[in-house]
């Protein structure tokens, strides 16, 4: 019984950390697709829970089915002839994720320590690095301690910041919502499909629901406290950081980068378990190529490249996400 309690917790904390990033964490992706839209109805934020917790369910029981450990062979299978197109297009959006965190640990250094966000982008891929070459070892040990922190500094913080209920409502955007559980799960089933072996249907169902819960309230209550600072926070790269003062800010400022860092990991380890599978390739060596190559894109302004790159590849990525979903 505890050793199944253990087990489940890791995955949740795994699909946590791979949701979490600097994006989620710092309140911008928030911002974007959520507080702009409507700052009254919060119907978007049930949908997007609901299709986390769906996605992930239906992630790990179609794996479980046809007895699938890698995301090509999982593409494969869902899509036939057409499973080229979209194990490129994941890979492509693994990657730019991984290069978008960077860019986020650049500005978070950056705010904390005052080091330039090239330097802080440098600080991010190092850490990044010494994970990853552990492999999924490294991947669910760093989720399952830094995620426990993250969610409970999250909390601690809008909550601080939420003031007053809710601001004047403009209409809601369920399409943005749709948008923002499609590229938050695109390179999902890349980290999903390799934790699935072994698995009970009742585990399957019991980590998809919680962790569905578990994002939906988060995005509830940072949507909260950017409601209610929204003029101070609308041009912010980190909006909650910005609610912070003092030793709140370095605190927070440290969950930030530990956000940071599990998203980071977790899609780095979804395209080294990719090329490591097709290629059989040195781990510690892949590592260091996947991380310089990321450094140069990282140097793009954070908020632009979540407001343009995640919208973009959520909107495309629709198609992958209702073939996921998808009875089958």
């Amino acid at each position: 019984m505890l050793n199944t309690l253990i087990k489940n917790s890791k995955i949740i904390f795994v699909l946590t950390g791979l949701i979490i990033g600097a994006g989620f964490a710092s309140g911008r992706e928030i911002l974007e697709f959520f507080s702009i839209k409507s700052q009254s109805d919060f119907t978007p934020i049930i949908l997007a829970s609901l299709l986390f917790g769906a996605i992930i369910y239906q992630t790990l029981r179609k794996a479980r089915r046809y007895n699938i450990t890698d995301f090509d062979s999982f593409a494969l299978v869902l899509c036939g002839k057409w499973s080229f197109l979209i194990r490129l297009f994941v890979k492509f959006f693994m990657f730019a994720t991984f290069f978008i965190m960077l860019s986020g640990g650049g500005s978070a250094f950056h705010r904390l320590c005052g080091t330039g966000t090239s330097l802080g982008s440098v600080l991010t891929a190092l850490i990044c690095f010494f994970i990853l070459i552990f492999g999924e070892k490294g991947l669910v040990a760093t989720n399952t301690i830094l995620v426990p922190i993250m969610v409970f500094g999250i909390i601690y913080v809008s909550f601080s910041a939420t003031l007053s209920v809710f601001a004047s409502s403009t209409a809601g955007s369920l399409f943005s919502a749709v948008c923002y559980a499609s590229f938050n799960t695109i390179t999902s089933a890349g980290v999903l499909v390799p934790l699935s072996k072994g698995l009970s249907q009742k585990t399957i169902k019991t980590v998809s629901i919680i962790t569905g819960g578990i994002i939906g309230f988060l995005i509830l209550i940072i949507w909260l406290a950017i409601n209610t600072n929204f003029s101070r926070v609308i041009n912010e790269d980190l909006p909650l950081l910005a609610l912070t003062e003092g030793i709140t800010e370095k605190l927070y400022g440290g969950i930030l980068l530990m956000a940071i860092i599990t998203t980071a990991v977790s899609n780095g380890f979804g395209i080294l378990n990719s090329i490591k599978t097709e290629k059989k390739t040195d781990r510690v060596i892949l590592s260091a190529l996947l991380c310089l190559i990321a450094l140069p894109f990282s140097l793009f302004g954070f908020s632009v490249l979540v407001s343009r790159v995640y919208f973009v590849c959520g909107v495309i990525g629709l198609l992958w996400t209702m073939r996921v979903i998808y009875p089958d």
